[in-house]
């Protein structure tokens, strides 16, 4: 991917399922804006996976099997404004979740 990259959208159709994981790839991506990682089957999001990204302003998040949300998830997302996480199986969300999220709308 090149590090210029501001919006990056990875998606499945329904009948061919994508399986990620989420993990630090991101943080070379000194331009990206926005990020969608829809129906992708996404379990758990790694500690500090958006750490250095600090130009995102939306990440979306949706229709993924994400169970828990943990509050070092989000460090370094200090610009992001748009958050989605509808369609999960979300079950803990700890304290403090949001707190990094100081510009979220």
């Amino acid at each position: 991917i090149d590090i210029s990259t501001q919006v990056l959208e990875i998606s499945s159709p329904n009948e061919n399922p994508n399986y990620l994981t989420i993990t630090p790839i991101f943080q070379k991506l000194t331009s990206l804006q926005e990020l969608h990682l829809t129906r992708s089957h996404i379990q758990e999001i790694g500690k500090h996976s958006f750490w250095g990204v600090k130009t995102l302003e939306i990440l979306n998040l949706m229709r993924n099997n994400i169970s828990s949300v943990q509050d070092h998830n989000f460090r370094g997302l200090a610009n992001l404004k748009e958050l989605n996480l509808n369609d999960n199986n979300i079950a803990t969300l700890t304290m403090g979740t949001f707190k990094y999220l100081t510009d979220l709308k």
